[in-house]
């Protein structure tokens, strides 16, 4: 068992390799608030095992291995037609996902891709699976990604040159001074590289 100092270093270690995002579904985490298992709590955060403890051996010899852990949210979301969505760890359970967010061997964001409306799609089989395991099409989140994508609309209005959507991009890729990025951070970088690539430039 690890004291509660260590799992707070756990915590604080997680949420600055992930850049302050949910590995799953990337909204803010906080690792000084830690989540609730009975309703929503925002930037609550807590530690998730890649491979579940409960995975037979694996599981069990993994469990203090860090490329085994990865920094998540509470999972309970405040649905805005009442009562409340489960997604990322709090609905997956122990069910087996197919794409570690973080593997070396493969870009797993390149796989994804997102709409105007908010939802996150994908043409790879192992990706569609992982969305439906970790609920990343729940209402509260396509509504949340639905309005990161309608203010990055509102920039272009205002200002439509490759400028603005090079500082987009730059925004969406480059962790601010406290060291995180933006919520739904790929979704902003989705939308700049879609529209620079529309005009022939290069993401």
């Amino acid at each position: 068992m690890l004291g509660d100092g260590c799992k707070d270093a756990v915590r604080h270690a997680l949420a600055a390799e992930q850049l302050g995002l949910c590995a799953y579904c990337m909204r803010r985490i906080d690792p000084s608030r830690g989540a609730r298992d009975d309703k929503p709590r925002a930037g609550g955060m807590r530690v998730e095992h890649w491979v579940a403890r409960s995975d037979s051996d694996d599981g069990r010899s993994r469990v203090f291995e860090w490329s085994n852990l990865l920094g998540v949210c509470g999972g309970i979301l405040e649905a805005s037609h009442g009562g409340v969505e489960h997604t990322c760890d709090k609905i997956r359970g122990d069910r087996p996902l197919e794409l570690h967010p973080a593997q070396r061997e493969l870009d797993v964001q390149s796989l994804f891709r997102y709409t105007a409306e908010g939802e996150i799609r994908s043409d790879d089989p192992r990706a569609r699976h992982d969305i439906d395991v970790l609920n990343l099409q729940a209402r509260t989140l396509r509504a949340r990604r639905r309005e990161v994508w309608q203010r990055q609309g509102a920039k272009l209005r205002r200002d439509d040159s490759l400028g603005v959507l090079r500082r987009m991009l730059e925004t969406a890729r480059t962790p601010g001074k406290d060291g995180r990025l933006p919520p739904f951070a790929a979704v902003v970088e989705y939308y700049a590289a879609r529209k620079l690539r529309q005009r022939g430039a290069k993401p």
